[in-house]
């Protein structure tokens, strides 16, 4: 057993609140990609959705008026979810 106990230095304590800034930053920086994505993948779907006429958006059940909303649930997460089979 060692006779004495190896308290952290300041040194150690800078690194360590250095590192978990670091990591802080890194997850945030994961969470507005994963946003922004997911803005970006709905946008596309919309921009699909509104170049379809209005019979062809009738075909597949969906009305002009409901486009943003279908859009906008037709993702969840990074993943696509087949809304047709809710």
């Amino acid at each position: 057993m060692p006779s004495h106990i190896a308290f952290p230095t300041p040194t150690d304590r800078a690194v360590r609140a250095t590192l978990r800034l670091v990591n802080r930053i890194a997850a945030q920086l994961a969470e507005f990609h994963t946003r922004l994505n997911r803005r970006r993948r709905i946008r596309a779907t919309r921009r699909v959705l509104e170049s379809l006429d209005d019979r062809t958006l009738d075909d597949i059940g969906i009305d002009r008026s409901e486009i943003h909303s279908v859009a906008a649930t037709s993702w969840v997460g990074d993943r696509y979810r087949d809304t047709a089979h809710i």
